[in-house]
């Protein structure tokens, strides 16, 4: 497996090539935040941890809150055990939190919450990234933090995705 060398602030990071895409498509999003990597390349392949929701591991819905806490300020509420409850409660679970706390957006943008189904319900969240043409920043059970385009969910049999803006999200420059 190739490797590659990326510069930022000075110092040199070593990388495989499932992220040579963020480093490489990011930097109009970095530069706006003044950092050297596209925040997605902080989570991408942290592993999978039910209710894991910090760096030692995560879930789906653990990520989402793990990234939002660090990256946007936005705190959201904990759903203990929402990865061992069966797919279709799990959906129902997160639709009654999407009603709450989330306006369905028909476009994504760098940030916003994915929200996927495989069959009628949502039951696997993720977060889009405007990297190399856009992707989702989810965690796969049993896996780690991958970056997906939306082809490939639809491969990996989620029929459906959906975008969702958090109802606290506050414009910001760089969006």
């Amino acid at each position: 497996m190739n490797s590659y060398d990326v510069i930022t602030a000075g110092s040199i990071t070593r990388i495989g090539p499932s992220l040579v895409g963020i480093v490489r498509d990011s930097t109009m999003t970095a530069q706006r935040r003044g950092t050297g990597l596209h925040w997605a390349a902080k989570y991408i392949g942290l592993p999978y941890a039910p209710n894991g929701r910090s760096k030692a591991g995560v879930d789906c819905w653990g990520l989402l809150v793990l990234v939002y806490a660090a990256e946007w300020g936005i705190v959201l509420p904990d759903i203990p055990g929402i990865s061992q409850v069966p797919t279709h409660l799990q959906g129902i679970i997160l639709e009654k939190e999407a009603v709450r706390d989330w306006w369905e957006i028909a476009l994504p943008f760098d940030g916003c919450a994915v929200a996927m189904t495989k069959q009628s319900t949502i039951h696997h969240v993720g977060i889009w990234a405007e990297i190399d043409g856009g992707k989702v920043i989810h965690c796969v059970p049993h896996q780690n933090v991958v970056a997906d385009t939306l082809r490939n969910l639809r491969l990996r049999g989620y029929r459906q995705a959906q975008f969702y803006k958090h109802k606290s999200w506050i414009y910001k420059s760089w969006i």
